[in-house]
């Protein structure tokens, strides 16, 4: 299952409220989580901090280390 997806159902998050909150449509948000369309850096960025840290870009990828290189920016 796709990480956004798991966490948001562990949070008991609507994907209407979560898309919300990221300010991004449902429609995206449920291509997102499907692997139909890839999210921005900015995107990435908004979920990191609204998910404290739980879902990274890396999740999201697949990489085995977290990414998180717009904390050195």
């Amino acid at each position: 299952m796709n990480a956004i997806r798991q966490w948001r159902k562990a949070a008991h998050i609507t994907q209407d409220d979560l898309a919300q909150k990221l300010g991004i449509s449902a429609g995206s948000l449920s291509r997102i989580e499907r692997g139909e369309q890839w999210p921005d850096r900015s995107f990435f960025e908004r979920l990191y901090i609204l998910t404290d840290g739980k879902v990274t870009a890396a999740d999201i990828v697949g990489h085995p280390e977290p990414i998180r290189d717009w904390e050195a920016a």
